[in-house]
């Protein structure tokens, strides 16, 4: 398992980064808190440190120098943004992933530990998909994540041409889906570094943000999905992905056929009713009667106090109605 230090003379900021990194990754890796120095050497005698996180001053020359024997890479926190620093003037969820940037960008790779391979085998994939779009299904989806992830580790996927994103959360973006295919061909490990470092969070929910310039989407076939899909399952940590899926979604029916649970979200009016029928008919003709076994049909009322942010959703008449679903699938 990686033994990560922190050592910074402002406690405060110590204590509350190391208590993110180990909840957020308890089965990867062992911090260390230090406010002084001299604690972390001594503590760096008794055990060798995979990474070393220093506020920038904290070493003496020859304390450094004694420190560099005893770990593999050490790592300055600084006041100032610079290049190969972190800069902790920021939030704890944006310190982590420059650290965990810094990290793929230096080739340091987090091994798995035993308990973390057995978990990884027992991860559920849920899907969203309906014939009918519906505006309310990726609500619906983000519901749910949040949900699960008030007692599980989970990550949502959103597929959607137009998905609206930055008006949900009300932030902007760096980063999209398609800067993940660029990691695809990284080693185990630095790959799962590169998608924590692009990671976004809403209600405990994880989240990579979804693409927005649509076109360049079509341009990843089917392989490239379930390449991307497989790393995640085999190499990250969570226990639930949700992937909310769109009929442009290329390779549609072989995604559904990968999940264990998929919702189907339609509405009472006739014409969603003939376009789910001939869902239907099309998959038994196609001989994917399992994914039909799968598939759980829900009707969306008509709510009428939809919160315009994602983080609230769990506390509006979304919650409620999701909570029946997960209920119907034993999701818990």
């Amino acid at each position: 398992m990686t033994v990560i230090a922190i050592c910074d003379k402002e406690t405060r900021f110590v204590q509350i980064l190391a208590e993110y990194l180990r909840k957020k990754y308890r089965f990867e890796m062992e911090v260390e808190a230090f406010d002084k120095a001299d604690k972390l050497l001594e503590s760096a005698g008794e055990k060798n440190f995979s990474i070393c996180l220093v506020g920038e001053g904290m070493l003496q020359s020859y304390e450094l120098e004694e420190l560099l024997k005893r770990t593999e890479h050490i790592f300055y926190f600084s006041g100032k943004r610079k290049k190969d620093c972190i800069f902790k003037f920021q939030s704890v969820e944006q310190i982590t992933k420059d650290i965990l940037l810094l990290c793929s960008e230096k080739g340091i790779v987090f091994p798995a530990d035993s308990a973390f391979c057995k978990r990884r085998q027992d991860m559920k994939i849920i899907a969203f998909y309906s014939p009918v779009h519906l505006v309310l299904q990726s609500c619906l989806a983000l519901t749910m994540g949040q949900l699960l992830a008030l007692k599980k580790k989970v990550l949502y996927l959103n597929f959607e041409p137009y998905s609206g994103f930055e008006y949900m959360m009300q932030k902007k973006y760096k980063h999209d889906m398609m800067d993940i295919f660029f990691f695809l061909k990284e080693e185990k490990g630095k790959f799962r570094l590169r998608l924590e470092s692009m990671m976004e969070t809403v209600g405990g929910l994880n989240y990579i943000p979804p693409v927005f310039c649509h076109p360049d989407m079509e341009e990843i076939d089917m392989t490239l999905w379930h390449k991307l899909i497989h790393r995640i399952v085999e190499e990250t940590e969570y226990d639930v992905l949700i992937l909310d899926l769109t009929e442009q979604t290329k390779g549609i029916f072989s995604l559904l056929e990968m999940c264990d649970d998929i919702y189907t979200c339609l509405t009472e009016d006739g014409l969603a009713k003939a376009k789910a029928d001939q869902y239907e008919r099309l998959l038994l003709h196609m001989k994917k009667e399992e994914i039909l076994e799968r598939t759980t049909k829900c009707i969306v009322p008509d709510f009428h106090n939809i919160p315009a942010s994602a983080s609230m959703y769990t506390h509006s008449e979304l919650a409620e109605f999701v909570k029946d679903l997960m209920a119907e699938r034993k999701e818990h």
